[in-house]
């Protein structure tokens, strides 16, 4: 066994300098800085030290990931073997564990079934070394998916914890992904005595708003970095294409803006086809808003009302000259806009693949990307925006941009990871409405503001 893959970079030789003699790991490794080499070239590592830490069991968000695992280890070892659990029912994900390989990978959800809970109940000490990619989907220690993997896998050795952003909201989210590392050594084994050591709750007033207390910072990070190293953003861009952002602006249709502004003030509207749209949550509205700013509005029993197709027509008419730098992404929230993306370029003869949360072969779509028999790939920003290397592209259309700030960010990075040296600079093309909700999303990227804030001004604002 050994790494066909060597360092390239200094992060890489320091990751490796740190991890060498650790039998409990943490990499925050900022999005597209290859954290999956670096975990495998510790598993590699201590197997040459002639540590037992083989087999081991990869814990992922979904059968994307699985796939791209199985991909990583195959590209950056060899005599490694790997079985990616995957199946539709719980009989072909066991046939999946059963089969002899020295990694298996499976996603997080895998432990709802009984079945499967059974069967690693049934084997405790399967593994040597377990390991969480995307660790803060450990992040609440309250949640069943945590405490069942706690349950079945406390007792494995080797252990390691993944992420590019161990805090999405607030640092408390650290103590359940350190619970699952080391079983409560940095941070002990109840929450609350985390909690309360390190932050205090609000006033009268606001008794669940709790905050850092005095120097608490400086307390947590000299406690985990005695297992943890981080790699910074800046560190892995300077390694990378820049990055250029452009912005579209679309006026909305007249008579689309009368019945955004209609919905917007009255909680209420009527389309041209005499359906009317009507709730009295700010929420539902603001998602109806987004609607209307693509063009479009969902009604019931999965149907929809096309208003205006614009930005399909922009997208359309401008990536055959993207083309001419290299493949690219076109991104959206709403899968109604997608669909309506793909037919327009497919009809435009322009080869497409089309990459979704529901479609029974996306894994078909997105391998005629990744191999160069489409060049333009059509993607689901829920589906996608985690756990795929598309640095093939060099163009990515936001058509519709996620309401969530992490979402935004990881969609980003699919393209502009490691491997995307290739290109000169990596451009992003966010298509926004004027005057209307995209205006609003796009500044809660770009700012550290909140999103539910920022979208009630919104909502009052005349």
């Amino acid at each position: 066994m050994r790494l066909k893959s060597q360092p390239l970079y200094a992060y890489q030789q320091r990751a490796q300098t740190f991890s060498y003699d650790k039998t409990k790991i943490g990499f925050f490794v900022f999005y597209g800085g290859g954290k999956s080499y670096l975990i495998l070239e510790w598993l590699v590592s201590a197997w040459l030290q002639g540590k037992m830490v083989l087999p081991a069991l990869v814990l992922c968000p979904g059968a994307a990931h699985i796939r791209q695992w199985v991909t990583e280890v195959k590209k950056h070892t060899e005599g490694l073997s790997t079985v990616g659990v995957l199946g539709e029912e719980p009989k072909k994900r066991i046939e999946c564990l059963e089969t002899e390989a020295d990694i298996h990978i499976i996603n997080y959800d895998a432990f709802r079934s009984p079945k499967l809970f059974d069967w690693f109940k049934a084997r405790p000490r399967q593994y040597q070394t377990i390991i969480a990619d995307e660790s803060t989907r450990l992040k609440d220690g309250q949640t069943k998916r945590f405490k069942t993997i706690n349950k079945l896998f406390w007792q494995i050795p080797y252990r390691a914890i993944l992420t590019g952003m161990p805090i999405l909201e607030k640092p408390e989210e650290l103590w359940g992904q350190y619970f699952f590392l080391d079983q409560g050594e940095t941070f002990s084994r109840s929450f609350w005595e985390f909690r309360y050591r390190y932050f205090a709750p609000g006033g009268p007033w606001a008794p669940y708003d709790w905050s850092l207390k005095q120097g608490a910072g400086e307390q947590i990070a000299e406690r985990i970095k005695q297992t943890s190293l981080y790699i910074p953003k800046t560190e892995i861009l300077s390694e990378l294409p820049p990055k250029v952002y452009n912005e579209i602006v679309f006026e909305m249709p007249d008579d689309t803006r009368v019945k955004y502004e209609e919905l917007k003030k009255e909680f209420r509207t009527e389309l041209d086809s005499g359906k009317v749209i009507e709730t009295i949550w700010a929420p539902v509205k603001a998602m109806k808003l987004h609607q209307l700013a693509q063009g479009l509005v969902y009604l019931e029993n999965d149907a929809h009302e096309t208003l205006n197709i614009d930005k399909v027509e922009w997208i359309v008419e401008n990536v055959p000259d993207m083309l001419q730098q290299g493949p690219v992404i076109i991104w959206g929230y709403l899968l109604k806009q997608l669909y309506l993306v793909y037919a327009a370029l497919e009809v435009a003869e322009i080869k497409t693949s089309l990459f979704t949360g529901d479609m029974r072969d996306k894994q078909e779509q997105l391998d005629a990307f990744l191999q160069g028999k489409t060049n333009v790939l059509v993607a689901s920003v829920q589906a996608g925006h985690e756990g795929l290397n598309l640095q093939r592209a060099c163009h990515a259309i936001y058509a519709s941009s996620p309401p969530h700030r992490g979402m935004r960010n990881n969609s980003e990075d699919r393209c502009h990871r490691l491997g995307s040296q290739i290109h000169e600079s990596v451009t992003y093309w966010d298509l926004i409405t004027t005057r209307s909700i995209d205006v609003v999303y796009r500044n809660f990227h770009k700012t550290k503001g909140e999103l539910a804030d920022l979208i009630l001004k919104h909502l009052h604002e005349d």
